[in-house]
């Protein structure tokens, strides 16, 4: 998948669909459509995603019955547990549309960085975007987005623990209701 020992992937997927390449810790998805009750991309690890086309993670609560009991889990479109980079192309015609019902869209333990593309992260019922860590915007844009019932809590579209630096592109959050960024 990386020629040569590169850090940065040269060539992707012939045709559609995603790539691992494990010497670079990197997920390329390739006009890739994921829909299901499970996550959309989950790494134990830190991650880079990169973007080629038109991705679309959708992704449902996953649920299982067992006797009485029924056990709702609430999946992400990503999941990472350690930091997060998406983008490194610099195509402005790559993009990935994140959602997820009562999870998040995007969701990582460490720091998120976005360096290029065009991102929407929606989630119905949670945050759309959430970062552990801090949260480093260097280009693309990001448009997040957290929808809840009228009269729930608010939630914000985007919630970070550390710092959040936009240094270049555009950054949009929309909460609900009524507020919440």
């Amino acid at each position: 998948c990386l020629p040569n020992g590169k850090t940065t992937p040269t060539t992707t997927i012939p045709d559609s669909g995603y790539a691992y390449c494990a010497n670079a810790n990197t997920v390329i998805l390739k006009d890739y459509s994921f829909s299901g009750g499970e996550n959309g991309v989950l790494s134990n690890t830190d991650l880079t995603v990169i973007l080629d086309g038109a991705n679309t993670l959708d992704v449902k609560n996953k649920s299982e019955s067992s006797g009485n009991s029924y056990l709702v889990e609430h999946c992400n479109a990503i999941l990472v547990r350690g930091d997060l980079t998406i983008g490194g192309r610099t195509y402005e015609t790559d993009t990935l549309t994140a959602k997820s019902i009562d999870g998040m869209a995007i969701h990582c333990t460490g720091d998120l960085t976005i360096e290029s593309d065009q991102i929407t992260a929606t989630s119905e019922g949670n945050t759309a975007i959430y970062a552990e860590g801090s949260m480093q915007m260097n280009n693309g844009s990001v448009t997040a987005s957290a929808k809840r019932d009228e009269g729930s809590a608010k939630m914000p579209a985007i919630e970070v623990t550390g710092n959040v630096t936009v240094s270049g592109g555009i950054l949009v959050a929309n909460g609900s209701p009524n507020g919440g960024t």
